[in-house]
């Protein structure tokens, strides 16, 4: 498929996709799938960041991020993020230094003074930011290691870098998560040394549920539980950049407008129900 026909499908995905009824026309229809696929294209490209913002529209959708995930959505995503540092001017180099861009992103060209003039990782950090409050998806980050890019993002990154705000809050999901595994193996530890009374009836078996675990909704399941929402440390980005909402949740107002393969596409995304 030609680049421009590729480009204006993304754009068209990402318009639909800023409607609870849009994004499930999209799911239903295997259209998340070959987006994902085409973040191969990388952070330079404009075929891949249009559809990182389709993806970062999508992800409003609690089926649509689980649907994201199974597609290898995670760590396609966390790509773009990972070429993107790697493309940054850093004096030091550090562990995302020239000599570790080829093996993140083919060129060693460092073109970027800070990952948010990346596109491609801006709607990326966007989109796994909305996604990161399931538990499938912090264990994917975990396994793809989130942990060390987003902290090179924070260490190079500009001052009100989009990016860099994500990758903060991204963290702070992260943290939360592994603090509550923590206590959940703790409390699987002391009651594996325990004796169960033979007169504990199921009922009372099940009820020793570890505090602050949130029961399954109906029709739910432990993959999609929603963990506790931390509070960023990092001030939000500056008027005029992309961001998801006030409260760091995507909501249907929070979405980005695809942005023209023509004259003016270099403006930045604007934010729907804002100026």
């Amino acid at each position: 498929m030609r680049r421009d026909v590729r480009l204006a499908s993304c754009n068209a995905i990402a318009a639909v996709s800023m409607v609870q009824e849009g994004r499930d026309a999209v799911r239903s229809s295997g259209g998340l799938r070959p987006l994902v696929m085409l973040l191969a294209e990388g952070s330079r490209s404009t075929v891949a960041a249009a559809a990182a913002a389709a993806l970062m529209n999508c992800s409003a959708c609690d089926t649509c991020k689980e649907a994201i995930a199974d597609c290898r959505g995670v760590p396609m995503l966390l790509g773009l993020i990972r070429e993107a540092v790697a493309r940054c001017n850093s004096a030091g180099g550090g562990a995302y230094g020239s000599g570790d861009a080829a093996r993140n992103g083919g060129s060693a060209t460092q073109d970027l003074h800070t990952p948010g003039g990346c596109k491609a990782a801006v709607y990326a950090a966007g989109a796994l930011m909305n996604m990161g409050g399931v538990i499938t998806v912090q264990e994917l980050l975990m396994a793809a290691g989130a942990v060390q890019v987003l902290e090179a993002v924070i260490r190079v990154a500009g001052p009100g870098d989009v990016v860099a705000t994500r990758a903060n809050f991204m963290l702070s999901w992260l943290a939360v998560a592994s603090s509550a595994a923590a206590g959940t193996l703790d409390r699987r530890s002391e009651k594996s040394d325990s004796v169960i009374s033979p007169s504990a009836t199921p009922r009372s078996v099940a009820s020793t549920r570890p505090s602050g675990q949130q029961s399954l909704r109906q029709g739910g399941s432990i993959n999609s539980q929603q963990q506790p929402q931390p509070q960023p440390s990092v001030p939000t980005p500056a008027l005029g950049q992309p961001q998801l909402s006030s409260q760091h949740r995507i909501t249907s107002q929070s979405m980005v407008k695809p942005e023209s393969s023509g004259a003016g596409a270099g403006k930045p995304a604007v934010v729907a129900g804002h100026a």
